[in-house]
């Protein structure tokens, strides 16, 4: 068995990991989004279709997990949201908040 296994994450080496780790988990949520939006218009989904709600409240919840605080590694600054987009993030995550993900 290797020593270095063993060994504890230096405090520098722990807040890269945390770092790439909220990275990718944003790339995968991301990820998800886009292809639950692709579905929605590929399938011409409409609000009376019965997994319209479900998609869009699969959406907004995905959208917003990145930008929301964990206990172990923290959460994605929304300074990361170019500026032309912040006023839409803004309306998202409060939409997630309120409407779809803690009513």
């Amino acid at each position: 068995m290797c020593k270095e296994r063993n060994k504890e994450m230096t405090p520098e080496e722990f807040a890269a990991t945390k770092s790439l780790w909220k990275f990718f988990y944003t790339h995968q949520c991301l990820r998800h989004v886009a292809n639950a939006c692709t579905f929605i218009l590929q399938n011409g989904i409409s609000e009376n279709h019965p997994a319209y709600y479900l998609l869009v409240v699969a959406i907004y919840a995905l959208y917003g997990r990145p930008f929301k605080d964990t206990k172990v590694v923290g959460m994605l600054s929304k300074k990361i949201v170019p500026a032309e987009f912040r006023p839409l993030h803004k309306i998202m995550i409060e939409l997630r908040d309120e409407v779809y993900a803690h009513t």
